[in-house]
């Protein structure tokens, strides 16, 4: 589900956890596009940052790199018009809606970077054919600390554009996705009909479980725009087609 390298399982333990106590009101579709890399603070501190660190950082700074910013965009501008159409057909709704996880930090002002992100990626512009409507998520309660998927989380402030709809849900990064997974089920109890999840970057932590830095090590391929994270390299039907 959230590409954690697991071995003989379907699942890593935290996607077996959520999936038990909450089912149908979890994400229908994960869509993780690359890999970050988090170094111990020991190495981070020999070495710096992995550059897939600091793009994941960087472009939400004040002054981001540009770069990060410019590759971010492409990634996400990519998937949404090469792989729409996989994500659609693993569901059989078109995408309809889209929001964005809301920041975790409450000091933060004015709206996430991701939305930008989104927006110059083509999201809600006609000429793009993503002219989706947008909801807004917005955190409520007291930030959640815990790994635990929660339906208090967050709440839908314009239900009206998500209920019996398919919504894309965009977020910068999985950790343990509780935070995804909380945004997910608060749009479904808000009456979303799917919800898909696309992801930048899932976190791999070099001292995290299942070997995840020997794991980054031997991945026998750099990122590809084109590999489709919905059905792998061979059925993906790109803009034009139709998976089957």
């Amino acid at each position: 589900m959230c590409a954690l390298p697991v071995s003989g399982f379907d699942r890593c333990y935290r996607c077996k956890i959520a999936r038990e106590e909450w089912g149908s009101q979890l994400a229908d579709v994960v869509m993780p596009l690359a890999y970050a890399f988090r170094r111990t603070d020991e190495h981070r501190s020999l070495w710096g940052r992995h550059q897939s660190e600091q793009h994941m950082w960087s472009y939400k700074e004040a002054f981001p790199g540009p770069g990060c910013v410019v590759d971010l965009t492409m990634m996400l501008l990519v998937v949404l018009q090469w792989h729409r159409r996989c994500a659609e057909t693993r569901v059989g709704l078109p995408w309809q809606t889209w929001a964005v996880v809301p920041s975790s930090r409450r000091t933060r002002v004015g709206e996430h970077p991701l939305v930008r992100l989104g927006m110059d990626a083509g999201l809600g512009v006609e000429s793009t054919r993503l002219a989706l409507d947008r909801a807004q998520l917005a955190a409520v309660g007291q930030p959640g600390a815990d790994r635990d998927v929660r339906a208090d989380r967050f709440a839908v402030l314009n239900p009206e554009v998500v209920a019996g709809r398919h919504v894309l849900l965009i977020e910068d990064s999985w950790v343990t996705g509780a935070t995804l997974q909380s945004a997910a089920v608060t749009l479904k109890q808000a009456g979303a009909a799917m919800v898909t999840v696309l992801c930048l970057a899932r976190w791999l932590r070099e001292d995290g479980p299942a070997d995840a830095a020997g794991y980054f090590g031997e991945l026998p391929a750099f990122y590809d725009a084109l590999s489709c994270p919905i059905f792998g390299g061979t059925l993906c039907s790109g803009p034009f087609g139709s998976a089957s």
